[in-house]
């Protein structure tokens, strides 16, 4: 996929989810980027967005990595946006004080975006899912 494929298809999703999740009054900046994001925080497995947030300013940076070859990327792209959109309305406590905190956090809003996504497209596939 080119990179302004890529783009498009990214611009097209935060489009609809940013209505879908009310955060159209928020300035967010969409950043592409060409790496995943694995090592942030000691995280393992493949992170493909971050999120940083100004609640008193409504405004946040998203980070996108662009799949490449990768197709479990291509695959989850949708669900990235949502998740990274998700961090929105939920991270609302500083990041790293505590850890169990923080990979539970991860954890509600992965499974959160898996389900909007899936409900909005029933046809969609987890790519992660043994079912």
């Amino acid at each position: 996929m080119t990179d302004t494929k890529f783009k498009t298809l990214v611009q097209k999703y935060m489009t609809k989810w940013r209505r879908k999740l009310r955060l159209e009054d928020w300035r967010i900046k969409l950043v592409l980027v060409k790496e995943n994001y694995a090592t942030r925080h000691g995280e393992s497995g493949v992170v493909y967005g971050s999120t940083e947030v100004n609640f008193e300013l409504k405004s946040a940076i998203i980070k996108i990595a662009e799949p490449g070859t990768d197709v479990a990327a291509m695959c989850e792209l949708e669900a990235t946006v949502v998740h990274e959109l998700l961090h929105l309305h939920f991270d609302l406590y500083p990041w790293g004080e505590d850890a169990t905190r923080d990979r539970l956090m991860e954890q509600t809003v992965d499974c959160l975006a898996l389900c909007l996504v899936k409900s909005d497209n029933p046809r969609w596939v987890d790519p992660r899912s043994n079912i």
